[in-house]
């Protein structure tokens, strides 16, 4: 609930000053206030009363509050697919790998156990998205693949946070901080670490490779050469450079700064 804009705090308050609020929504409107002026303000502004909650009241005002939470997680895991589907075979596409994460983390909180079949509805929504965009369906099966297995993560990494934050007394920031972090540190070694050590994503090198072989068929044609090198310049983006050696002993080097874009040529 510390996620919470000023308008749903501004919900709770009438709960709180009638008693009728979870010791939770109240911890967490305390803390709120704490830190925003405004909202402390105007909570000393609302009088006390000593009459029974309004039990209606109470049921809409928590509604509003779930309804808002709901569609704001459904709206970032819509926007959250479209982007990562635009970002597919452009330079910047190594975002997805922290974007469809986010996508399962949000479903797990919006839908909780229910949230095990949005890696299913991700795959589907990314593979039609990609076939239209591209018309290439088999490529769109394993870009999709990779989706959806990324939301699996988020959906997983969701259920231990919610276990941690359950089942052991977190008041202190910090701890919160830290109990994230051991769940986001794997996944951070293996969108930056990993691809240092393996020198590069094995989709991109084939990638780059293939554009190697395509570019030399066309301008050294007839010539025969050896790719001896394909390196990863830049962690996680596409920016990779393809070491050619000539039979005549000449050595090209072709950098590939973007899927799309012609390699520069450098010695």
């Amino acid at each position: 609930m510390q996620a919470f804009d000023c308008d749903l705090y501004m919900d709770l308050m009438p709960l709180v000053k009638d008693g009728a609020a979870s010791e939770a929504s109240r911890a967490a409107l305390e803390a709120h206030m704490k830190e925003c002026e405004m909202c402390r303000e105007l909570y000393d502004t609302i009088p006390e009363t000593a009459v029974e909650p309004d039990e209606s009241r109470v049921k809409k005002t928590m509604e509003k509050i779930r309804e808002r939470y709901h569609h704001s997680l459904l709206a970032l895991g819509v926007l959250g697919v479209l982007l990562g589907v635009l970002l597919t075979m452009t330079r910047n596409m190594a975002l997805t790998v922290a974007i469809f994460p986010m996508v399962g983390l949000g479903a797990y909180f919006l839908w909780r156990s229910r949230s095990l079949f949005i890696p299913l509805l991700v795959f589907s929504a990314s593979w039609l998205l990609l076939s239209l965009r591209d018309g290439n369906t088999a490529e769109a099966v394993g870009w999709s693949f990779n989706y959806a297995y990324a939301c699996l993560v988020g959906v997983l990494a969701g259920g231990v946070l919610a276990f941690i934050f359950d089942k052991i007394e977190m008041k202190s920031r910090l701890l919160r901080t830290a109990a994230v972090g051991l769940v986001l540190i794997p996944v951070v070694y293996g969108m930056v670490v990993v691809d240092i050590n393996i020198g590069g994503n094995p989709m991109f090198r084939e990638s780059v490779e293939i554009r190697t072989r395509e570019y030399m068929s066309g301008e050294y044609s007839g010539q025969s050469y050896e790719i001896t090198e394909i390196r990863s310049n830049t962690p996680l983006i596409y920016d990779y450079t393809a070491v050619v050696t000539l039979a005549d002993g000449e050595v090209l080097e072709l950098h590939f700064d973007g899927i799309w874009p012609e390699p520069v040529i450098g010695e």
